[in-house]
């Protein structure tokens, strides 16, 4: 039954993954392959690397502790492999896979039947997110599909109180946070769900939570933790990350919220249906809801700010509107579930928030909501279920859309990308001649210029020589200040296409470009340039 229910959904997942096969990598993913390949030669301190990052000096790799080892050892057979691209998204389609049939299972101990179960794993896999995600080597995948397999087990323990269950649920959600830190707050989204009905009255509450059932519930999330920080405690590297602790608190920059913020609902509404979904089931009482105007006027007020931020005005006509009704969806669904008194609910209600402490990081693009995907997709299921509709018109109508959008997300990183391999295919041809050859970018230019054998030039020591070559991709500045250089060639990639990291698109990046997930651009990518040092 749980296997019927995801087949749909994992041919989804498969087509995706066959269509982009040979993806050349991109953005983050240099620092996992990174991580990966150190962990060729050190398994426990996958952290332990130096990375240059836009051309300032090399500095260790903060990313190991605030994402884990899973990303980086899920890699090693594609370094081993040479660095293949099909191999590295093979893994991550694995690991798809198990998020997508546990998405299903866990519909189903929910309670939904076997079709809104078919649907709930649909609706997870074809948002927009998450199926551009999945053509990534970042962690944000992995993190969905453990912390949605952790919280099956723990759900299914509860019912059957196996002891297979209950280790189960302990590894998939010590391994969740060891993909992504974050997710660590979904073991308080889980306490709703280890109850068997609403407590009506504090008696009620406190009799279940001193019982022997609940407290064996509350010592597998005990335990997972237990394990995550034993893990951090074996892979600690005082010259890498520092601790699990340390790492979020030295990366904050309490500053940006005014920006990240307003992206929290605006999100639910561009690269998630939650939104479009939402209003269709309960458009006419949030209408009448005061609840909801207040969460429509706080939306619209923190685009406002954001848009302070960004300086560009002239985007808050049309992420006013979006952000406002993201707020409103969000206000509705938590004041539902509590007059509802559905303590389901209310644990998938937050779950969908598990992202909203990372406004203090340097930006909160959707890959951060992944992990909230599965559910989002049990609310929505659960609603149309209780209402009776037929989902068939509707949420056909949005995950058709949605593939769409995710399919145009992997094109334009596609194309994107291939401008930085195109610029490790250059710096490959300058080595085999014999010529001393650095790079100067970052991302997946980075990745392919260092396989290809060149160095990192950076605003310290040290520095290219005369007679050096020097080869410019992905956001490269530090050579183009430099009087003394001779341009010997220059590629440009002037085809028009979609674009996700020019502004207002930045699907990686809400605060550097803006928040919209794709944007059509007729100006050119790259371009890759190639200097002499005179």
């Amino acid at each position: 039954m749980k296997l019927r229910a995801g087949l749909p959904a994992a041919v989804i997942a498969i087509a995706v993954y066959v269509a982009f096969l040979n993806k050349p990598f991109n953005i983050d993913d240099n620092v996992f392959l990174m991580m990966a390949d150190h962990m060729t030669v050190d398994p426990l301190h996958p952290a332990s690397v130096q990375l240059v990052v836009n051309g300032r000096p090399p500095a260790w790799v903060s990313a190991g502790m605030w994402s884990g080892p899973v990303m980086p050892a899920l890699l090693v057979p594609s370094i081993l492999a040479g660095g293949a691209e099909w191999l590295a998204h093979l893994m991550v389609l694995g690991v798809f896979l198990v998020g997508i049939f546990a998405t299903a299972a866990l519909a189903l101990r929910l309670g939904l039947s076997d079709r809104g179960a078919r649907w709930a794993a649909l609706l997870t896999t074809c948002s927009a997110a998450v199926i551009a995600m999945s053509m990534t080597s970042m962690p944000d995948l992995p993190t969905m599909s453990l912390g949605v397999l952790g919280a099956e087990r723990l759900v299914a323990y509860r019912d059957e109180r196996r002891l297979a269950q209950a280790l189960g649920a302990t590894i998939a959600l010590a391994l969740a946070v060891l993909s992504r830190q974050h997710i660590v707050l979904l073991y308080a989204c889980l306490v709703p769900l280890m109850f068997t009905a609403w407590p009506g009255t504090l008696r009620e509450f406190g009799t279940t939570v001193v019982s022997r059932r609940f407290l064996a519930l509350m010592a597998i999330c005990v335990a997972a933790a237990g394990l995550v920080a034993l893990a951090y405690l074996v892979m600690r590297d005082d010259h890498a990350a520092g601790s699990l602790a340390s790492t979020p608190l030295r990366i904050a920059d309490t500053s940006l919220w005014r920006v990240n913020l307003p992206n929290v609902p605006a999100q639910w509404v561009l690269t998630f249906p939650l939104g479009l979904a939402w209003a269709w089931l309960h458009g006419r009482d949030m209408l009448r809801s005061a609840w909801c105007w207040l969460g429509a006027g706080a939306g619209a007020y923190l685009a406002y700010t954001s848009h302070v931020f960004y300086r560009h005005l002239d985007w808050l006509p049309w992420q006013a509107p979006l952000t406002a009704l993201g707020m409103a969806v969000l206000v509705h669904v938590f004041v539902d579930a509590v007059r509802r008194r559905d303590h389901v609910e209310l644990g998938l209600a937050a779950w969908l928030l598990i992202m909203t402490p990372i406004a203090v990081y340097s930006h909160l693009p959707p890959k951060y909501f992944v992990p909230s995907a599965p559910a989002m997709a049990i609310l929505i299921l659960r609603h149309v279920e209780s209402q009776g509709r037929n989902p068939t018109r509707v949420l056909g109508t949005l995950a058709v859309l949605h593939v769409v959008l995710g399919v145009l997300i992997i094109r334009a990183d596609a194309a994107h990308g291939e401008t930085g391999r195109e610029g490790g295919a250059v710096v490959a041809s300058y080595v085999a001649r014999g010529e001393r050859v650095w790079f100067d970018g970052t991302w997946g230019f980075q990745w392919y210029a260092m396989q290809a054998g060149a160095m990192p030039v950076t605003t310290e020591e040290p520095k290219p020589q005369p007679g050096d070559i020097v080869v410019v991709g992905m956001e490269g500045w530090v050579i183009k200040a430099w009087p003394n250089k001779q341009l010997l060639e220059k590629r440009t990639f002037p085809a028009p296409g979609g674009r996700i990291m020019r502004k207002p698109a930045g699907f990686f990046s809400n605060v550097a470009w803006g928040p919209l997930p794709w944007w059509w651009s007729r100006k050119p990518l790259g371009p890759i340039e190639v200097y002499r040092i005179l």
